[in-house]
């Protein structure tokens, strides 16, 4: 055999070598790579997935306010239709805020009515779930915002 023989199949070796390290380590570069991929993509989904159910959550939680927030309406609107209705505050009374207060009784609330000359509190029972019906809205009392007494409900 010859040198130059010798240095072609040296060569060859060693190019053989070289396309088996480079295709090596470009097989292992991208096996990290989809691992970390992988890894980095579940990781995503599982944060994807907690800030999904907070966002349910949220959602259920401001359904249930805004709800409660009609209720309480409902209920202020039926108690003031009611004391309208018994000839306590006048025609022209509406509704301070649309929000009742609890009361240390329950399932009595206290709603506020306003004209433009007087304040009124207006302290109501709820003794059924339906409160466009203005039996299920019992007035306790009404008071004037210096305290005058207009209506009591005899127990």
């Amino acid at each position: 055999m010859s040198d130059q023989e010798q240095g072609l199949r040296a060569i060859s070796r060693e190019y053989l070598a070289a396309r088996i390290v480079i295709i090596g380590g470009l097989i292992l570069a991208f096996g990290v790579g989809g691992y970390y991929a992988y890894v980095l993509r579940s990781e995503i989904m599982a944060r994807r997935q907690v800030v999904m159910s907070e966002v349910q959550h949220n959602m259920a939680v401001q359904s249930a306010e805004e709800a409660n927030a009609q209720a309480g309406e409902q209920l202020c609107t039926t108690a003031l239709t009611n004391v309208k209705n018994f000839g306590v505050i006048p025609p022209f009374g509406q509704l301070a805020s649309a929000e009742p207060r609890k009361t240390d009784v329950t399932g009595r609330y206290v709603c506020i009515a306003v004209t433009q000359v007087s304040k009124y509190t207006i302290a109501a029972d709820l003794v059924c779930r339906n409160l466009k019906n203005a039996q299920c809205v019992n007035v306790f009392s009404v008071t004037q915002d210096d305290g005058t007494v207009l209506y009591q409900r005899h127990t």
